[in-house]
């Protein structure tokens, strides 16, 4: 008789997997929004290729870790777009597999194990652009799953501390979240009995791991010049957004779409069990960080919860499907929750949109002298050119958030440098008459839709 090389319940995580890498590169070459910050991010990948420092040679409001990654990865395929993000989704959707047995082994249920994951994979924060569009908390998220798979699936407490040290390295938000994980990991074995000796004897290989790959991923920053106000400095000159507005934005933004995981996640959060409590009360303190701390808040913050939100989603479903029946009749309630609430959403971002102007703009880059001004750096990537260098050439996002901006002489220096320039929205809203001004007198224009405009320097 013919018999499976593996475990049978292997083949539902790989198809999920597989599904949403097929539905993340649907519109591969066909979609790109710009408004991410992919482009910050990867160009500033960049020009860590190029042997640039960061913070000390260009602005870089986050932590340089993954930076360094992506850089890496884009010069091995050589800056090839497309080909970058398809191999950015198998990572980040990796975490399908710890999450799957993480729930598995709690639970027993492959049923709740697959709910836990179609859960996840409908997440609309988490999946409509950021798994497919670079970003570091996307990025930093199998780092998070495979950490708590190596604590509860197959303890490797060293691999553990060392994926959840360059978890917490990778976002500043990321290192109050693993310290609030470590603080719960040893807390609930507090409650369960055990000394607080023994109990960080158990532990010690993960936290001094954990310990010395955070001190060895931030304190270099902190000694580069920049690095402090970059990282730190930056955040603090932020304007504070006021705590009734984040809890507007998620009654506005969040909710409409996202509230399958949310309610199921959060509810299961509840239960109570001395062993499974740990992810419910990680969960709701995440909450609070992700929305509470620091003085900026957007909802694409609260993707971090992705991982908990899924595992104890699985884990109510497996304490409310206590019969056959009932567990036929919560995956029904689940999918119709899906579908309702995200199907359009999902089917309006992941197939039905396209940017052919993005492309169309791309194209005629590719055939203009380098370097090239913009405001956005991903056009550059696409196109494989250079932007004029500055110290804020990978983020000018940076000076609407602080309300700040360059001045005159500063862009003035910045276009005599450049032979392209690309004018889109961000730029528009941005350049003032006396840079208009110069690149009227000074440039050719090559193309103008009433939305983007190209000027080639006229040489003479």
């Amino acid at each position: 008789m013919f018999t499976l090389p593996f475990n049978k319940k292997y083949l539902i995580p790989i198809f999920l997997y597989l599904s949403n890498l097929v539905i993340q590169n649907y519109n591969l070459g066909k979609l790109v929004y710009v408004v991410n910050d992919e482009g910050v991010y990867l160009y500033s990948a960049k020009l860590l290729t190029q042997g640039f420092i960061p913070y000390k040679d260009f602005f870089l409001a986050q932590p340089v870790f993954l930076v360094y990654l992506a850089g890496f990865l884009l010069k091995a395929v050589n800056f090839n777009m497309e080909l970058f993000r398809l191999l950015y989704t198998c990572w980040v959707f990796s975490i399908v597999f710890p999450i799957f047995f993480i729930v598995f082994k709690f639970t027993k249920s492959i049923s709740a194990s697959t709910v836990s994951i179609i859960l996840l994979s409908t997440f609309p924060e988490l999946v409509q652009w950021d798994m497919h569009s670079f970003a570091l908390r996307e990025a930093s998220l199998p780092f998070l799953a495979f950490a708590m798979y190596f604590i509860y699936v197959k303890p490797r407490l060293r691999l553990s501390g060392l994926l959840l040290g360059l978890f917490a390295i990778s976002l500043l938000s990321n290192l109050l979240v693993s310290l609030c994980f470590i603080f719960l990991l040893i807390t609930s074995e507090i409650f369960s009995g055990k000394k607080i000796l023994k109990i960080l004897q158990e532990k010690s290989h993960l936290i001094f791991t954990f310990i010395i790959v955070s001190i060895l991923g931030y304190l270099p920053i902190f000694l580069i010049a920049g690095g402090y106000n970059n990282l730190i400095g930056y955040q603090l000159e932020r304007p504070p957004l006021s705590y009734g507005t984040r809890i507007e934005w998620i009654k506005l933004y969040t909710l409409k779409n996202n509230w399958p995981i949310l309610l199921f996640g959060f509810l299961g959060s509840l239960i109570n069990n001395k062993t499974l409590i740990l992810f419910g009360i990680f969960n709701i303190l995440s909450f609070v960080i992700l929305v509470f701390f620091g003085r900026s808040y957007y909802p694409h913050y609260l993707s971090i919860l992705a991982v908990g939100l899924a595992i104890t989603s699985g884990f109510l479903m497996k304490r409310l499907g206590k019969t056959n029946l009932l567990t036929i009749i919560i995956n029904y309630i689940v999918i119709f929750s899906i579908f309702s609430s995200s199907y359009y959403h999902l089917k309006t971002y992941l197939f039905d949109t396209t940017t052919p102007d993005f492309f169309q703009i791309i194209n005629l880059l590719k055939d203009t002298p380098e370097p090239i001004f913009t405001f956005e750096p991903v056009y550059a990537l696409y196109a494989k050119k250079d932007l004029t260098f500055h110290y804020n050439v990978a983020d000018m996002r940076y000076f609407p958030v602080i309300g700040k901006d360059l001045d005159d002489l500063s862009y003035l220096k910045i276009l005599k440098s450049s032979k392209t320039v690309l004018i889109e929205p961000f730029a528009s809203s941005r350049l003032n008459n006396n840079s208009l001004s110069y690149i009227y007198r000074n440039f050719r224009q090559i193309y103008n839709n009433n939305i983007y405009q190209i000027y080639v320097r006229d040489i003479q």
